[in-house]
């Protein structure tokens, strides 16, 4: 009588924890639900990550490959698209009124010599 007393109550604890599984599962798609309508950009971010996620954990070699491809791609795509480089001005010298070679002096002014 003791042993279907322990079995009637490990079935009612297991039947409790479906229960609060369950819950959760649903409280989960109603936040799920909520962020779709209110942050739509952010969720869906979200989802896409758990994508790529996924699709690395089950195919890791095909999804390196093809990340290498798109590498390969956007490096073609921005030698191709290099902007042509445009003579830079150049600037006046710092002190017009003495050149630089003739000056003397460390950083402070002090002699260099010493």
């Amino acid at each position: 009588m003791r042993m279907l007393a322990y079995l009637f109550a490990g079935i009612l604890v297991l039947g409790l924890v479906q229960y609060v599984a369950l819950i959760m599962c649903i409280g989960l798609l109603l936040l799920l639900v909520w962020g779709a309508l209110a942050r739509p950009r952010e969720t869906f971010a979200l989802f896409g990550l758990g994508l790529i996620g996924s699709l690395i954990d089950r195919y890791p070699l095909y999804i390196f490959g093809f990340l290498g491809v798109v590498a390969l791609c956007d490096a073609v795509y921005r030698r191709a698209r290099k902007p042509q480089v445009q003579a830079v001005p150049l600037l006046p010298p710092p002190h017009p009124e003495t050149p630089a070679e003739g000056r003397q002096g460390g950083p402070l002014g002090g002699d260099p010599g010493r």
